[in-house]
């Protein structure tokens, strides 16, 4: 398309953008709202509190809505909705072949390591990005099914495309000693990109879901309009096209020292700019490829200023050689991507597989340290997907419980008790709506005049919605969080009540709660296990 003359390149990459963008916006106002954006926070959600159950439908929407939105040239990655998809199709594989839904937990996590593994040609990483991001232990029983699968998965697409890494590198010597003392700023400088990348996206997505009068299905035509411009302008500015869907192009070239350190910035700026209104805005596709993009071109950026201060101090010859600044260029991808995940080993593994070159490894060992430091200081807790969740209302409770039941029933009801308590104030239809928009709890607390007034369930709040009334006010358990989950549920039964409060005895604050769902689905996961 670029090749066809000025003119055909603006109204064609416009048209190309504007129509993909708004198919997507339709198929995800239509068929399945939910799979805007990555789709492996909703894999975590999956995972955890639906005990690994997915059904098939949003996993092919979110596939086809991917495909679409990348072939459209959206500032997004594939392997979110790969991810996804695999998760999704080997859930519903595993229903078929009779796996009850409370046990399919090792399905959901396999499916999404071969997809993972096939996506990126990275079958180590899609085995550490399972057991790191989305089961979160590494000595889960889970492991062996998560090893087969990726190596199938990666199996299968070797004999499709062959074994080749997703980058062109060429032969790299070990790292010097001035590689492996500029490795730590390099890589706190692409890991500040990515908390950078983090806040901003997810600030924006708030905002937009609060604020926004633009129809869903017309919201990812403003992220791929404004992705539309920032390419366009970046394309007549230095004839690169990285701005537009994955960018690996650009990056190879940036690899392989033919990009000019100067054009490495504007990319980085730009690209981050698309990628940030395109997810904000309801784009479907994934943050890998972009924290890659990110990160490689901070570290090319940085190696070149270093060799041109360097030449202005009066050194003779480069500073850094060609070799070096790739290597930096690595672990400015290993840095990014770790430092917005929060999966140090998955950072590592995954440039090393994608590189093929074990050259890059005690450098990028050395950037991991430095980038999941300054994340942790700088961005807090909750990482990309865990922030975006939490913004959704889910609250991923990841609970690892005693082997035996009686055991289990002994333990304190905090084990599982929702400390991030969000309550109803304000009983009117409108504010019913926007309070269940934003968070998927079964029942709310009621608080008047800052004390506890009772419980209201999703049930009765869609009913009140649709009478333009206000809901029922239904008593619910109280608890104490010391008391043991025997206790608690033993109260709840009695009382005919499927929720408990703990308030403050005193003053009447809400401090936390706890439905029935969650102490089964924890028990549930004790008894799996």
């Amino acid at each position: 398309m670029a090749t066809k003359g000025v003119w055909a390149f603006i109204w064609q990459s416009f048209l190309l953008l504007m129509g993909s963008s708004l198919l997507v916006g339709i198929l995800l106002s239509l068929l399945c709202p939910d799979a805007a954006g990555s789709g492996i926070p909703q894999l975590k959600v999956a995972y955890w509190k639906d005990l690994g159950a997915m059904p098939w439908r949003p996993g092919w929407v979110k596939l086809l809505a991917g495909v679409i939105s990348l072939g459209g040239g959206a500032s997004l990655g594939r392997e979110g909705p790969t991810v996804f998809a695999s998760g999704s199709a080997a859930s519903a594989l595993a229903g078929a072949l009779g796996e009850p839904r409370a046990n399919r937990r090792g399905a959901t996590a396999a499916g999404a390591a071969a997809g993972l593994a096939a996506a990126f040609n990275t079958p180590l990483a899609g085995i550490t990005f399972v057991l790191e991001e989305i089961i979160g232990d590494l000595n889960s029983r889970y492991l062996g099914a998560c090893i087969i699968a990726s190596v199938t998965g990666a199996f299968a697409i070797y004999a499709v495309v062959g074994r080749q890494p997703a980058f062109t590198l060429p032969d790299v010597a070990d790292a010097d000693w001035h590689v492996l003392v500029l490795s730590p700023f390099v890589a706190m400088a692409a890991g500040g990109v990515g908390v950078l990348f983090q806040k901003t996206t997810l600030r924006l997505r708030l905002k937009i879901r609060r604020e926004s009068k633009v129809p869903m299905w017309l919201r990812p035509c403003v992220g791929g309009l404004l992705t539309w411009i920032i390419g366009v302008n970046v394309f007549f500015a230095v004839g690169r096209l990285g701005v537009f869907s994955l960018g690996y192009d650009d990056l190879s070239d940036a690899m392989l020292g033919g990009i000019p350190w100067q054009v490495a910035a504007l990319l980085l700026v730009a690209k981050l700019g698309a990628t940030i209104v395109s997810y904000a805005w309801g784009g479907c596709g994934g943050i890998f490829a972009p924290t890659l993009f990110f990160g490689g071109m901070a570290g090319f950026f940085m190696g070149g200023f270093v060799n041109t201060v360097t030449r202005w101090l009066g050194f003779e010859t480069p500073f850094l050689t060609g070799g070096d600044q790739i290597l930096l260029a690595s672990v400015g991808m290993s840095a990014c991507f770790g430092a917005t995940v929060r999966a140090p080993l998955t950072a590592l593994l995954m440039i090393f597989e994608m590189t093929n070159r074990f050259a890059v490894v005690p450098a990028l060992m050395i950037g991991t340290v430095a980038s999941q430091a300054l994340a942790r200081l700088w961005g807090g807790k909750m990482n990309f997907y865990e922030e975006a969740l939490f913004q959704d209302g889910h609250e991923a409770h990841h609970v690892n419980p005693p082997r035996d039941l009686q055991s289990w029933q002994q333990q304190p009801i905090s084990m599982v008790l929702n400390r991030q308590v969000v309550w109803v104030s304000d009983l009117s239809p409108d504010a019913l709506r926007e309070l269940m928009l934003e968070h998927r709890y079964k029942a709310f607390p009621v608080v008047v005049d800052g004390r506890y007034g009772g419980a209201i369930k999703r049930p009765a709040m869609l009913e009140a919605i649709k009478q333009g009334v206000e809901p029922p006010i239904e008593p619910a358990s109280l608890c104490q969080p010391d008391e043991t989950i025997y206790v608690v549920v033993e109260r709840m039964l009695r009382e005919s009540s499927d929720v408990a409060v703990h308030i403050d005895e005193k003053t009447g604050a809400v401090y936390g709660i706890v439905t029935l769902h969650d102490v089964f689905r924890a028990q549930s996961r004790a008894a799996v296990n």
